[in-house]
């Protein structure tokens, strides 16, 4: 995935109940340059917009939005949207300026919690270029953000993957780690685990 420019950052807003009301608050207490999500659950209507965008694209990636919340302690995330953006190229999305619009919407009670992009029969991990993306466009600005993968050639029990970096402040070491994740329905408070 290609991107000359970063997405606006996330301002902080008052509130808080169960579910914090933004990812900034406390932020500063956070460590910056490691993984620090210990697991993400995607609910199921997020998760088949996903899929559903990755099959339009067929065997071009296919880029969107995350949009949910995080837990008290600042280390689950809980996506509840993807926002389709682009079907790019075959091996990659490039942003074009009118795209950038939907980073500055305003998705409360939610906000941007990380992208998704699909890897189309080629499997579930970050690239070389996804791990610039993802530190340089998104964990730097915000630590809990995550980077989800999904392959809709593979089988539902392994068709998605959550993962952050690390090390993303040494240069030439920046690494990709695999985050948990589950699938919830929109009504189930435990969800069904895909990869942890």
């Amino acid at each position: 995935m290609s991107d000359t420019t970063t997405p606006p950052r996330e301002e902080e807003t008052e509130g808080s109940s169960r579910q914090s009301s933004r990812p900034m608050e406390s932020m500063s207490m956070l460590p910056k340059f490691q993984a620090i999500v210990r697991r993400v659950f995607v609910v199921s209507s997020a998760h088949d917009t996903m899929l559903d965008h990755a099959r339009e694209g067929d065997k071009l990636e296919a880029m969107g939005l995350l949009v949910g919340t995080t837990d008290e302690k600042k280390s689950v995330i809980m996506v509840r949207q993807a926002i389709p953006v682009i079907i790019g190229k075959e091996a990659e999305v490039e942003f074009d300026p009118e795209h950038y619009e939907v980073f500055g919407r305003d998705y409360s009670p939610f906000w941007v919690v990380g992208w998704y992009h699909s890897h189309p029969g080629y499997g579930l991990f970050l690239s070389t270029i996804d791990i610039k993306t993802h530190a340089h466009g998104f964990q730097v600005h915000n630590p809990l953000s995550v980077a989800i993968v999904v392959d809709h050639t593979r089988p539902p029990s392994s068709n998605i993957a959550a993962f952050q970096v690390e090390n993303i402040d040494i240069p030439h070491q920046p690494r990709y780690v695999q985050v948990p994740l589950s699938i919830k329905s929109e009504s189930d408070d435990e969800g069904e685990s895909v990869n942890g």
